[in-house]
């Protein structure tokens, strides 16, 4: 698959991908909270069709593919991936949030 994603550590979604069974994965990482425009649309749709790899990309990314005629056959090419955050500390957790609450109240 050719997938890409505009989040904090782009190698999960890769390793999220490897676990569901995608081999090879080609990752195109952006930014954290990236705005796609035109050019990025019409890149990965040119590799797409070059490499005939299926887009895949998480759909926090999937929701931020509209606005032009290239983002929108980009965001119909693509094929969404959920992803969950799991938290497994959870106290440390609540409390790193309390900590950002308080700070911000302040």
């Amino acid at each position: 698959v050719l997938a890409f994603c505009g989040i904090g550590r782009p190698a999960k979604f890769a390793e999220t991908l490897g676990a569901a069974g995608a081999r090879n994965a080609v990752l195109r990482p952006f930014p954290d909270h990236h705005a796609y425009g035109d050019e990025d649309a019409e890149r990965l749709l040119a590799e797409a069709t070059r490499t005939g790899l299926p887009l895949v990309a998480t759909e926090k990314d999937q929701v931020k593919l509209k606005g032009s005629p290239a983002l929108d056959r980009l965001a119909a090419a693509t094929r969404v991936v959920p992803v969950k955050l799991q938290v497994e500390e959870e106290a440390v957790m609540l409390a790193l949030l309390d900590r950002v609450i308080a700070a911000r109240r302040s």
